[in-house]
């Protein structure tokens, strides 16, 4: 029997865990040392070997159009294919994704290729589908794009507010956090949703506000704060402070009340428990970020943390999405890195980067579609807005697909290709914190599948591009990230890979703030679409199910998708537990059992996105936030119709 420490391949805690190997079974328990679980892993993680050897792509397959049926072929004869493929295009009519599922090595020689080898800057990764506004507003306010804080300091507050997120869900380990700072510390927790969640549940103070009217909210808060001078002096030193006061100063509690939906009395006690607070913190994720003003909503929310000095997380999707961002896996280098960083890059590369601005997920998926796309460890026809058009474009394309399961998106492939997953391979991870953990190789990898970065440099070699990728194992790869990436630099490659854990520099370079006004609602409803609808995670899967809905532990929970609906609405609709509806959006309709839920709002129906029957997907519009192009998830009219009784 073998015992090995490794990684989480699940949510941007990045825990570690402990593998027991005996023959072909795989044992995962927790690991009492772990700093990030505190020896208190997720059922996710705990079950996150039972899908590893189910559903896998085991060979390289090809086919010559998208009727035909895959054949299995060579590596080499697969590689070939592809290089032929590639020759016929021009940078700009690729793309490739980078990935949160990946190592830093993985998603670093990732970048890499795109720009030395596509000449493209078409890269890009799923965080443009939930955090990047995130980033941009960090880099707005701190000039980071990373959490300044960490998961350890959410325990010691006196006050959390918790935002568009349920880390009772979603993230239980940093939920663990949030009940010490209440249970150990009498914190007070105040949860501001669309929808009441599971986290709502053990907060002190839980409100549903009008989707979308965050803005108002925070700036009402700040309003408070600067009127009834309950901030630091130090704070009114900061970059357009003057501005934000006066931009916050017609927010009072009458108006904002009016604009959230809120009573004048829970504002006013919101911001009475803000303002008293001595070690304030927040929380938040996409329930603030998937909207047409997610880089508004952002930076409202850190004006906020910047007046309470408030310790901050940004609660992640995917185990490495940070990572994946760090390492260079985005449309425009420029956005986050100084010239010099990216006159280094060149020197160190010994080439010129291409200069045209690349496009990101939405643009080269739906917007201004490519023509040859490399897609890696991602499933778009699933995850993607407006997916009746994503999946027309898909047709058009010749596709590469490198996953280690089998997806959706393998009906618009023209290429599959084997590759490892996280518990298959060896390299880094850098989780929500910032912090930078050595990923152990848990078994060898299964059938002919091959480790991402080792299919591109294999690829490279053909392309006859060879030097620039001269790696002979991964921690060669981390050496040149630690020269390459900024916020890597201080970091030492033989440190992590002895399995120490390392932080990116994460400390603030500045503190500005930016004044945020309210907008109006992005989407509103009407005699046809009358109600909103919201997409959400589950429990007991993770993004778009890949991994989860081949668990057999997790699928008992729950192994279809339902959407959610208050008892009042269904009443009002002739509507049953269990009922076959039909959704429609200006965009797309679709079929969906019910499930009625109490913690549902009124006028709002809630729907997953992991299975592949219930493609919500299709009902969401092309419209994002025009700084980041990130959809809109979070705020579509629909219609409902009943369609059938349960069976």
């Amino acid at each position: 029997m073998k015992v090995i420490p490794s990684i989480c391949p699940y949510c941007g805690c990045g825990c570690a865990l402990t593998f027991k190997i005996k023959d072909s079974e795989i044992e995962v328990l927790h690991n009492p040392e772990d700093e990030v679980s505190k020896g208190k892993p997720c059922v996710k993680g705990l079950t996150c070997a039972e899908p590893i050897f189910v559903e896998r792509i085991k060979n390289p397959m090809i086919r010559r159009s998208k009727q035909a049926k895959f054949k299995e072929v060579s590596w080499t004869e697969a590689l070939e294919f592809i290089r032929k493929e590639i020759e016929k295009y021009s940078g700009e009519e690729i793309a490739i994704t980078g990935s949160g599922e990946l190592t830093n090595e993985d998603n670093y020689v990732i970048q890499k290729f795109a720009r030395t080898v596509l000449h493209t800057n078409n890269i890009d990764t799923t965080a443009r589908l939930c955090h990047a506004p995130t980033l941009y507003a960090l880099y707005q306010s701190f000039g980071i794009t990373t959490s300044p804080n960490f998961l350890e300091d959410i325990g010691e507050c006196d006050c959390v507010l918790l935002v568009g997120t349920n880390p009772r869900s979603n993230y239980p380990v940093a939920f663990n956090r949030l009940m010490d700072a209440k249970y150990k510390r009498g914190a007070k927790i105040i949860s501001v949703q669309t929808i009441f969640n599971l986290t709502s549940e053990y907060s002190d103070l839980a409100i549903c506000l009008k989707p979308n009217t965050e803005v108002a909210l925070f700036n009402c808060i700040l309003n408070y704060l600067i009127e009834f001078d309950l901030i630091e002096e130090k704070v009114k030193r900061i970059e357009n402070f003057e501005r934000l006061k006066q931009t916050v100063s017609s927010y009072t509690l009458e108006r904002t009340s009016y604009i959230c939906g809120l009573e004048k009395e829970i504002l006013q006690r919101i911001c009475e428990m803000i303002g008293s607070a001595e070690k304030f913190g927040i929380m938040h994720g996409m329930g603030l970020t998937q909207h047409i003003f997610g880089v508004e909503n952002v930076l409202s929310l850190l004006n906020l943390a910047i007046a309470k000095n408030a310790y901050l997380l940004s609660l992640r999707g995917k185990v490495n999405i940070q990572g994946a961002g760090d390492m260079g896996c985005f449309p425009n280098l420029q956005d986050f890195w100084s010239k010099e960083d990216i006159n280094r890059l060149q020197q160190l590369w010994g080439v010129e980067l291409p200069k045209r601005i690349g496009k990101t997920l939405t643009e080269t998926f739906i917007s201004d579609p490519v023509k040859f796309y490399y897609i890696i460890a991602m499933d778009p026809a699933k995850s993607l807005p407006y997916l009746n058009e994503v999946h027309r474009n898909l047709n058009r394309m010749f596709i590469v697909l490198q996953h280690h399961y089998t997806t959706y998106t393998m009906k618009f492939a023209n290429v599959l290709l084997p590759s490892c997953s996280l518990l298959e391979k060896e390299g880094t991870i850098t989780n929500a914190e910032g912090r930078v953990r050595y990923v152990r190789r848990v078994i060898s990898p299964l059938h002919s599948s091959m480790q991402d970065w080792k299919i591109l440099v294999s690829l490279a070699q053909l392309l006859e591009v060879e030097k620039i990728f001269p790696y002979e194992e991964e921690i060669d790869i981390f050496e040149e990230i630690t020269e390459v990436i900024p916020s890597y630099r201080h970091l030492r490659a033989k440190e992590i890979y002895s399995g120490f854990d390392g932080f990116t520099q994460k400390a603030p370079k500045f503190f500005r703030f930016n004044p945020v006004e309210f907008r109006g609602f992005e989407e509103t409803t009407d005699r046809k679409f009358n109600f909103m609808l919201i997409t959400a995670r589950q429990p007991y899967h993770f993004c778009t199910g890949e991994a989860t809905l081949r668990s057999k532990t997790l699928k008992k929970f729950l192994d279809k998708g339902f959407c959610y609906l208050n008892p009042f609405d269904a009443r009002d609709l002739g509507i049953l537990d269990g009922d076959l509806i039909e959704l429609e959006s200006r965009a797309g309709k679709l079929k969906a059992q019910v499930k009625i839920d109490p913690r549902v709002t009124q006028g709002i129906v809630v729907a997953p996105f992991f299975d592949d029957e219930l493609l919500v997907n299709k009902l969401i519009p092309l419209s994002f936030d025009p700084h980041t192009k990130t959809p809109n998830y979070k705020n579509v009219a629909v219609r409902i119709r009943k369609l059938s009784k349960r069976k």
